[in-house]
């Protein structure tokens, strides 16, 4: 879909092919260089720009799935942590390993629903 930038690019080179074809227009050497700065114009702004737009989606997408990443790990060590407090006087000797048990179980059911929720679109 052009943009209005695009249709403006298209309108001066139409102007000043009309001038040429008139023959109003100083030189072809003149006409050259206008015609490769408006094709570089063109270039950046067709391609360029959206690719610019694309990275900065990518760049926050990234800087959000790492802070998640870092916040559920830190939930779960919390919650490892809770567990071990609350449970003092039962889970001890040989049996301070269910916490942690408990924090891979959970961690592993986090990652299972987030695959699960992952989908492919066709």
């Amino acid at each position: 879909m052009p943009t209005p930038e695009s249709e403006t690019l298209v309108g001066g080179l139409k102007q000043r092919l009309d001038r040429v074809i008139s023959g109003e227009d100083r030189s072809v050497r003149v006409m050259v260089i206008e015609l490769r700065d408006l094709v570089i114009t063109y270039v950046k702004q067709e391609t360029l720009d959206p690719a610019k737009r694309l990275a900065r989606y990518v760049v926050w997408g990234l800087a959000g799935s790492v802070f998640l990443a870092i916040g559920s790990v830190l939930l779960i060590l919390a919650a490892v942590r809770a567990a071990q407090t609350e449970t003092r006087p039962h889970l001890t000797g040989s049996l301070t390993w269910v916490p942690y048990v408990g924090g891979v179980i959970v961690a592993a059911a986090v990652i299972g629903l987030t695959v699960t929720r992952i989908s492919k679109r066709r």
